[in-house]
């Protein structure tokens, strides 16, 4: 499934690289770029990189930006009761999608935007080796957070009560008193520890509301947990590129 924003955009501009994702760039809502993809591709894209040269009231600023649309794989197959989880999927050939993000202050228009990278579906990749290489770099750090609350919490029966997954989330037990390799280690901890507390507290929310069974909340979030770890470890290696 594929997410849009309507956004109000005017001086748009189409990429100068002559990949097969195609991006265009508007400033949106000051001081805001609305990017809109649209997938040329024969093969479905889990990633992307750009960069993009803003003209402005400082004079021309050149900022670097890339999607990652890994955390999300898979959860265009299921229907989430999770409403605040923007499931976005690969990008699937022929599909558009419009992409939010801010700009440099003081951006009044757009002079060149740049495809650098972009990572398939089937872990192959075209563009700037050093960013493609960080993308799957970042990815593994990011699926140890993920292999850390899928073995916490799927270790318990399957038939406990979402009180008793809520027990296991409370006190922040993967970042209290924890230290930390690298600032980017740190941050994807703090990141996955406030998703998973999210999911237990809507999904309790959802039950005492009566809009759906606890024995469906649970399911919701193995489910989740269970797409997170085993789709997830399928994309985090980069492999030989054999199609163009």
């Amino acid at each position: 499934m594929v997410v849009k924003f309507l956004l109000l955009g005017f001086t748009s501009l189409a990429q100068t690289a002559p990949y097969c994702l195609h991006v265009t760039a508007d400033i949106a809502q000051p001081p805001s770029v609305a990017y809109r993809l649209t997938n040329n591709c024969s093969r479905s894209v889990t990633a992307y990189a750009v960069t993009v040269r803003f003209n402005g009231s400082n004079g021309t600023v050149t900022a670097s930006y890339d999607q990652d649309f890994w955390p999300s794989l898979g959860f265009e197959e299921i229907q989430p009761v999770i409403a605040s989880v923007n499931v976005f999927g690969a990008l699937r050939p022929k599909a558009e999608a419009t992409m939010r993000q801010q700009a440099p202050s003081g951006t009044t228009s757009i002079s060149s935007v740049q495809v650098d990278a972009i990572i398939f579906d089937d872990g192959s990749a075209v563009g700037a080796d050093s960013l493609i290489q960080a993308i799957f770099q970042r990815r593994k750090v990011d699926y140890n957070e993920v292999a850390y609350w899928s073995k916490r919490l799927l270790s318990v029966s399957s038939s406990a009560s979402l009180r008793e997954y809520a027990t296991l989330v409370q006190g922040r037990p993967r970042t209290s008193g924890a230290s930390f390799n690298s600032r980017r280690e740190e941050a994807a901890a703090y990141t996955m520890e406030s998703e998973v507390e999210s999911w237990v507290r809507q999904l309790g929310n959802l039950v005492s509301s009566g809009r759906i069974a606890e024995s469906a909340a649970t399911f919701n979030l193995r489910q989740f947990l269970t797409l997170r770890r085993d789709i997830g470890a399928r994309h985090l290696n980069r492999q030989a590129e054999v199609q163009k």
